[in-house]
């Protein structure tokens, strides 16, 4: 891989950098989450994103491995999670809380 033999560093400033990303993304959409409808639709597409960028760190430390003459280090299963998830329909999420409602709302009142 020539972004890491050809830059020492880079085997920890690019995952580095990605995870400080991500966690910082992570941190801003916490307001928006909390948000009726919406924030479950942030909430899918925020996951996408730090799969996405899990995916490409397993990737970089897949090829690592490689260039290392370690082949085969990284798990598939492990790839095959992060980069091929099923995330869950937003509608469908919806729709179980919109179900759930009267049972969580009869649980509230008989603890009060």
């Amino acid at each position: 891989m020539e972004r890491f033999t050809s830059y020492p560093h880079a085997t920890v400033t690019l995952p580095a950098s990605r995870t400080k990303r991500v966690a910082a993304k992570s941190i801003a959409a916490i307001p928006a989450e909390s948000i009726p409808v919406i924030g479950i639709a942030v909430l899918i597409a925020d996951t996408g994103y730090e799969l996405y960028a899990a995916c490409e760190s397993i990737r970089d430390l897949d090829e690592l491995y490689s260039d290392m003459g370690k082949a085969d280090e990284t798990p598939n299963d492990a790839i095959h999670t992060a980069c091929n998830p099923e995330l869950p329909d937003a509608g469908n999420i919806w729709g179980g809380v919109v179900d759930q409602v009267d049972q969580w709302w009869e649980g509230l009142m008989e603890a009060v």
